[in-house]
């Protein structure tokens, strides 16, 4: 699996189930945070765009090219059941095969992610 949360102390991180990769971006303010994830091959990505804060690395292993995008809001402790979480979702956007994130993203992908980044200007 990869998985994106928020804890305790409001930081995200992104992270497979292996623990292999694990990318985090430190508290912003309070309130609403947006972050765009991306993956590429072995490669995990996260932004936020209201600091601009950036995290990427590679997983270990091969990751399938299909994969099921399941969102809810569930607590990950060790060894105790999954109950629901505080967590409140306020949307998902997705961009199937555009990689947002990309260092040379192709002209689709660019204008996809300055979308964004102009929505959250104006409305977060």
């Amino acid at each position: 699996y990869l998985y994106l949360h928020q804890d305790a102390d409001h930081s995200i991180e992104f992270r497979d189930n292996d623990n292999a990769a694990s990318l985090r971006l430190p508290a912003a303010n309070t309130g609403w945070q947006a972050v765009v994830i991306a993956r590429a091959g072995a490669q995990l990505r996260l932004w936020r765009p209201a600091d601009n804060a950036r995290a990427e690395g590679r997983v270990a292993g091969a990751l399938p090219a299909m994969a099921d995008l399941v969102i809810g809001a569930r607590s990950h402790r060790a060894g105790m059941p999954k109950t629901l979480g505080a967590g409140a979702i306020g949307g998902v956007l997705a961009w199937p095969g555009h990689d947002l994130l990309a260092e040379t993203p192709t002209p689709t992908a660019r204008a996809l992610r300055d979308s964004f980044d102009n929505f959250c200007l104006w409305e977060l």
